[in-house]
């Protein structure tokens, strides 16, 4: 698993369908389906329902979106921490 996945995991999350959320990201519906298949195997744990007009979070999805916003945050929370430290912004 890679933060890329995360984040593609969260605009499926946000869009409702790994078709739409595919054609936003600029990768191949099945590209993100395996992405998608790849974080559920490592869970072990199914993250989305599948419904006639897209798809919707488990419980265990739910965990994973609300902690996938965590460690985002907190990673660009450290990038910035480093950049002020470096004087690459004006932190």
């Amino acid at each position: 698993m890679d933060l890329q996945h995360l984040r593609n995991f969260l605009v499926v999350v946000e869009q409702g369908s790994i078709s739409n959320a595919a054609a936003l990201i600029g990768v191949s519906q099945p590209a993100l389906t395996r992405q998608i298949q790849a974080l559920q195997k490592h869970f072990d744990a199914p993250l989305f329902d599948r419904t006639r007009h897209g798809v919707v979070l488990t419980s265990i999805g739910e965990t994973l979106a609300f902690e996938a916003r965590r460690v985002l945050a907190a990673v660009r929370d450290a990038q910035d921490a480093v950049d002020a430290a470096s004087g690459k912004r004006g932190g």
